[in-house]
């Protein structure tokens, strides 16, 4: 079976819905990730073959990769940062290594990484860990960071 037989027989109009919904799992719904979703249903359309198994299935495995795979953007909680507890402060200036002394040596250096710059995917090299993993160890340290009572 070809990509115009493929076509024919999945259009995207039958699969948007999915597409979408998997769009809002993987992060919330935008035009970019659905733009993703789409590349990831035309990549789909050229490769199924359905000796392999039900369409859907297959689709929904690339979409969900074509998602997981795409750059995470800032987290919208870093933008709206307001530190619960407060440490001492000299002036209007924070004092990072107060902020970051009850930290893990390892959290507070991959902090101090990612706030001079680094890309998740340049910490994940470094550590030799996957990008999603160097992501969850930030956001645990800024967890830690804004909530040191947990």
């Amino acid at each position: 079976m070809g990509y115009t037989d493929n076509l024919k027989n999945h259009p995207l109009e039958n699969y948007a819905g999915l597409i979408k919904r998997l769009c809002r799992r993987w992060g919330g719904y935008t035009e970019d990730r659905f733009q993703d979703g789409c590349l990831a249903y035309v990549r789909c359309l050229h490769t199924y073959e359905p000796s392999r198994g039900a369409f859907t299935s297959y689709l929904w495995a690339a979409v969900e990769h074509a998602l997981m795979v795409r750059p995470d953007p800032i987290p919208y909680q870093l933008l709206e940062y307001e530190p619960i507890a407060s440490p001492d402060v000299s002036g209007d200036a924070l004092d990072i290594d107060q902020l970051l002394a009850p930290l893990p040596k390892r959290w507070s250096r991959l902090l101090r990484e990612w706030a001079g710059g680094a890309t998740y995917q340049d910490i994940a090299d470094a550590e030799g860990v996957s990008r999603q993993r160097a992501f969850q160890l930030i956001q645990m340290a800024i967890d830690r960071v804004q909530h040191p009572q947990r």
